[in-house]
C-alpha cells in the first residue's frame, strides 16, 4: 500500500530497526568486510550491536617455499596479517559477554574465506551465524538475520585453491619473468598456463622438420 501524506515519515524505519531485545540478552557482534559498510550498518542497527570490519582478508599464506606442502595434498597453513591480528584482538574483546557472533561478509568465495578465517582465529564460544546481506537497509538486515546459514565450505575451498595457484604458479613464474623480461613483470594463475601453452607450441615449432 502506498503511504498517504498523513503517514508518519519515521514509521517504516522504526518498525524495521533491530534492537538487542529482538535477538538476545547480550550484545551481538556483527562482522562486515569494509569500514564503509560498518558505518552504514551501525546507523541502521539498534542498541545492543557491535559492528566491526575485517578490512578485507585477515589471513594469508606466508611467502615461503615451505608454506604449501605440494606432496601432501597442498596442505597449507594460513597466518594472520599484521592488520588481521589487530582486527582479531579487537573482536576478542568485543566477544566478552556477547550473545551471538553474526558474520555478514560478502556472499562470494573471498567473503566466505574471510568468514571462515574469522571463526578459525577467533574460536568463539558464542553461537555463530553466517548471513547474506543483499542491501544496506534495515529491512534487508531484518530479513538476513531471520535467515542465517552455515559457512559454505565449497566456496572456502574454491578461494583456497585460487590462492594456492597464485602462490605455486603465479609467484614462481613471475620470478622467472622478472629475471628474463623486466623487473616489474608478473604472471598470475591465468597467464601462467597461457605461457606454458605458448612455450610448448614454440618447442614443437622448433623441433619440426620440414
Amino acid at each position: 500500500m502506498t503511504d498517504t501524506p498523513t503517514s508518519k515519515p519515521t514509521s517504516a524505519r522504526t518498525t524495521a530497526r533491530i534492537t538487542a531485545s529482538s535477538v538476545g540478552s547480550g550484545p551481538v557482534v556483527f562482522i562486515v568486510e569494509s569500514p564503509v559498510k560498518q558505518r552504514t550498518i551501525t546507523k541502521l542497527l539498534g542498541d545492543g550491536f557491535i559492528v566491526r570490519a575485517t578490512y578485507g582478508h585477515i589471513a594469508d599464506i606466508p611467502e615461503s617455499d615451505t608454506a604449501i606442502d605440494i606432496e601432501n595434498g597442498f596442505a597449507t597453513q594460513y597466518q594472520l596479517t599484521a592488520k588481521g591480528a589487530e582486527v582479531i584482538d579487537e573482536m576478542r574483546r568485543d566477544l566478552v559477554g556477547c550473545s551471538k557472533l553474526v558474520i555478514a561478509t560478502d556472499p562470494d568465495r573471498e567473503g566466505e574465506m574471510i568468514a571462515a578465517h574469522v571463526v578459525e582465529f577467533l574460536a568463539p564460544s558464542a553461537p555463530v551465524e553466517r548471513i547474506d546481506l543483499g542491501a544496506l537497509t534495515a529491512a534487508a538486515l531484518n530479513e538476513a538475520l531471520a535467515s542465517p546459514r552455515d559457512i559454505d565450505w565449497n566456496l572456502v575451498a574454491a578461494a583456497r585453491a585460487r590462492r594456492i595457484l597464485d602462490m605455486v604458479f603465479g609467484f614462481r613464474v613471475s620470478n622467472v619473468a622478472r629475471r628474463i623480461i623486466r623487473k616489474n613483470a608478473t604472471a598470475g594463475r591465468v597467464q601462467s598456463p597461457a605461457v606454458r601453452l605458448v612455450v610448448e607450441r614454440e618447442l614443437e615449432r622448433l623441433a619440426h622438420v620440414a
